[in-house]
């Protein structure tokens, strides 16, 4: 992995990926880092999902201590309930401003074509590419699915890496993001 040199603590960034019953989170430094990536369970009533969310979230942000929160503004998945996705970031959001945390959320659909300007069209793609950028998660990628199979229970720490990913590349330079990305993955293809 590249040292960051020159990396400010002020360039951390935690991602999250909300499902139905559990948050994918990782933790970015600098758009070529990450010091830390897991699934947080918050398989609860609707009634305690708030609290729920927010006891497995704010130790995350009380310890990393990032610039901004992002994540998805809407989630596509038929088991994600409207309600449930609405509390889960609402609580995600009330702490992100408890710990003093800029909150932002992503519109899929953009992030959906800076994918495709890389020309990774599919969710394995996508998995892949970030498997290739960050060798620490290159084992958990998984294998190509049939639409009927299950997801792995990693997916949302991939999903919520590519969100992380294209607000790096919208913050630092915007016109351009996806040369940005592909620089990047290049340089990492060239290290020893």
């Amino acid at each position: 992995m590249i040292d960051n040199v020159g990396i400010r603590p002020a360039e951390r960034l935690v991602a999250f990926e909300v499902r139905s019953r559990k948050i994918g989170f990782v933790v970015f430094e600098g758009p070529s880092r990450l010091l830390d990536w897991g699934v947080r369970d918050c398989s609860c009533r609707t009634r305690r999902l708030h609290k729920v969310v927010a006891k497995r979230v704010r130790p995350l942000l009380l310890r990393y201590m990032p610039f901004t929160v992002v994540m998805r503004r809407e989630n596509q998945y038929l088991s994600q309930t409207a309600t449930r996705f609405r509390i889960s970031m609402g609580a995600i959001k009330r702490e992100a401003q408890r710990c003093g945390v800029a909150f932002r959320l992503l519109r899929p659909k953009a992030r959906k074509r800076f994918f495709a300007q890389l020309r990774r069209n599919t969710k394995h793609q996508i998995a892949q590419l970030i498997g290739e950028l960050f060798e620490e998660l290159s084992w958990k990628v998984q294998p190509n699915r049939k639409p009927w199979h299950s997801e792995s229970y990693n997916a949302t720490i991939f999903d919520a890496a590519a969100t992380g990913l294209f607000a790096f590349a919208k913050e630092f330079n915007p016109p351009d993001a996806s040369r940005e990305l592909i620089a990047t993955t290049e340089s990492f293809r060239r290290l020893p």
